[in-house]
């Protein structure tokens, strides 16, 4: 999507409608990944691609419906439709895809949901004081193109600045509210509305999570009575096999994933990588002994690095979405990694060790001249406290630090905590 925006601007700019094609879902095998994005103007002029050309043709022409009655639609190409057949989808999978126009009609008012973002009031919590519930919707009327235009300007703004601000792009694509569209910010600001308080609620909490991985994922959200809005991991299918879907929800997060640093090619490190990797990371193996540190021992890393762990950090960006987790427990690579790390903004630093190496650690920490403050930025010993004895267990344990961390909680039972278990989004609480 990003790199089409300057080209969806220019026709923006000359007076084009357009609409936008969002892959949204996928499932078997595609072409492309999920968050792919064709755009398409009232002149039939086309950007992007959703499939490497197997169903571009047929969604040039859904494309141009879309605009003309100025109402989205979520279409379905699979190998055992017919349809799927007639456009070309060979590859064996089944793709959904989600075609909204920017804008409608000016002089009806009837403008599409990109169209309508704006900021929320001040001080506005999600169903707060000031919530319209006309935010965010394609049937709400009045608006002018110009106000079209600069509605789609913010979200595009918010695109293009992804990279310093993460932010994720929520849009109902099936449902009552469908092409609500809804923009979440992983600093906590959020514009627009799915089109129900309690739905926003769920959809901010799941879009952060999102955020906080870079991932992109179709949602699924069933209203039961006596518990308001929940997620459920699929819908349910009728008698003919088709889905019954409540409500689902596209979340395009524009966020690169957490980076994940190991230093140290030990054996505690592959089951780190694994679990880092189901759990969104980009993954980096980093240790000065080019023997130990090869992609034949660890093949989940996305890189392995011969390098002294210092000299990796100061010439890597890091960000506080950065895990650093030093596992050689051994002070010559210890001590110069460690001191380098808590220089940076790093989300969380954790190094491995005995109770009496991380006291040792801490004194040679002090003579390096680290400060108090510094040293307690470290997590050592790495990990929380659950009996941890195997590699892949102590994995789980430094994981759920990270976890716990990131989320401001203490890691303890649920069962013997009466906190809520999902944060409490729009109040500033947690629970």
């Amino acid at each position: 999507m990003k790199d089409l925006l300057d080209g969806i601007e220019k026709w923006l700019n000359q007076g084009h409608a357009v609409a936008i094609a969002t892959l949204v879902n996928v499932k078997g095998s595609s072409p492309r990944e999920v968050g792919a994005a064709m755009a398409v103007n009232d002149a039939g002029e086309v950007l992007g691609s959703i499939s490497g050309g197997c169903v571009e043709g047929a969604l040039v022409d859904e494309a141009l419906d879309a605009i003309a009655q100025s109402k989205p639609r979520l279409i379905s190409y699979g190998i055992a439709d017919d349809e799927g057949f007639s456009v070309g989808l060979t590859c064996g999978g089944t793709i959904y895809v989600f075609v909204t126009p920017l804008w409608g009609d000016g002089e009806t008012g009837r403008l599409s949901p990109l169209s309508l973002l704006s900021p929320s009031p001040p001080g506005r919590g999600v169903g707060g004081e000031g919530f319209s519930a006309c935010e965010g919707f394609s049937a709400c009327e009045g608006f002018s193109g110009e106000t079209g235009r600069r509605g789609a300007g913010e979200m595009f703004d918010a695109i293009r600045n992804s990279s310093q601000n993460p932010v994720a792009i929520c849009t109902a694509v099936a449902g009552p509210y469908i092409g609500a569209q809804m923009v979440v910010w992983e600093g906590g600001n959020v514009f627009g509305s799915i089109g129900d308080e309690e739905l926003d609620r769920v959809v901010i909490r799941d879009a952060r999570g999102e955020l906080a991985q870079g991932q992109k994922q179709l949602r699924y959200y069933s209203l039961i009575e006596g518990s308001g809005y929940c997620a459920i991991p699929a819908p349910p299918e009728n008698e003919n096999g088709e889905p019954e879907i409540n409500t689902a929800v596209f979340i395009d997060s524009f966020a690169p994933p957490p980076h994940l640093i190991i230093f140290g090619a030990v054996d505690f490190t592959r089951s780190l990588c694994q679990l880092g990797k189901m759990l969104g990371y980009q993954v980096t193996v980093c240790d000065a002994r080019s023997r130990f540190a090869t992609k034949e021992r660890f093949p989940e890393a996305d890189e392995v690095v011969a390098e002294w762990p210092q000299k990796y950090l100061e010439k890597t960006q890091v960000s506080e979405r950065t895990v650093i987790a030093v596992l050689t427990h051994d002070p010559k690579f210890d001590v110069p990694a460690l001191v380098t790390a808590v220089k940076t903004n790093a989300g969380y630093i954790g190094a491995m060790g005995s109770r009496r190496t991380t006291s040792d650690r801490r004194r040679r920490l002090q003579q390096a001249g680290l400060t108090d403050r510094e040293i307690n930025r470290i997590s050592a010993p790495i990990g929380l406290d659950i009996g941890a004895t195997t590699p892949a267990e102590t994995a789980v344990s430094i994981m759920a630090e990270v976890i716990a961390m990131r989320t401001g909680r203490q890691g303890e039972r649920l069962a013997h905590s009466q906190n809520a278990i999902h944060p409490i989004l729009g109040d500033g609480g947690t629970g």
